[in-house]
């Protein structure tokens, strides 16, 4: 399913309460009038649209936001739920993390998702993907990182034809990270391997001393 058509789905299920929430924040999303809720939710995906709802976000709101930008992958539809968000933030909680991404969705910034593949047991775990636009907004390498492992083995041949082979080899090293058996899939678990906080620490602790304080 689309991003735009799963936002169209999601906004159709309101409540007029939520909806008038929704323009009351967001009041470019009614002006002119949308015929539909297709339309609505192409609206709140355009990019002008986007930067205007994060030009109100408050500083923790735009840190989960980001977050959640790494940590999906709107192409594969790898989504991601608080529980994963707060591995990724030092210092988050749940009880901080939920009320925030319930904000990000009546803002139609986020909507739910299925759970990854790799999640077997998601129990009651709610899942998100950002709107299609965010990566252009916010920037396609947030804080100031570089490219993402999935863009890499998009765009470098030789990445994707070395990474299923880095993961088993780290896998049978002891690493906390997933098998993997194609490269999107390994690129995914790097990905999730090197964004928890207690991991890339101890990446850190055993790197060069010249690397140690990047």
């Amino acid at each position: 399913m689309s991003l735009i058509r799963a936002l169209s789905k999601e906004l159709e299920a309101r409540s007029d309460d939520s909806l008038r929430a929704l323009f009351a924040a967001r009041p470019d999303l009614i002006s002119p009038v949308v015929p539909d809720f297709a339309a609505l939710a192409a609206r709140a995906s355009a990019r002008v649209s986007v930067q205007r709802a994060l030009e109100r976000l408050n500083k923790p709101e735009m840190q989960v936001l980001e977050t959640l930008h790494l940590c999906t992958n709107t192409d594969t539809g790898h989504s991601v739920s608080a529980a994963g968000l707060k591995k990724c933030i030092n210092g988050a909680t749940l009880a901080a993390l939920e009320p925030i991404l319930n904000k990000l969705q009546e803002l139609a910034l986020i909507h739910r998702a299925d759970p990854p593949a790799t999640v077997h047991n998601p129990g009651r775990q709610r899942f998100y993907l950002p709107v299609g636009s965010l990566k252009d907004v916010i920037g396609i390498y947030p804080a100031g990182l570089g490219r993402s492992y999935t863009e890499l083995v998009r765009l470098q041949p030789a990445f994707a034809q070395r990474v299923v082979h880095l993961v088993a080899e780290l896998h049978q090293s002891g690493a906390d990270i997933l098998a993997a058996t194609t490269p999107m899939d390994a690129a995914l678990a790097l990905q999730r391997w090197t964004s928890t906080p207690e991991n890339l620490q101890h990446i850190l602790s055993e790197a060069p001393v010249r690397t140690r304080p990047f």
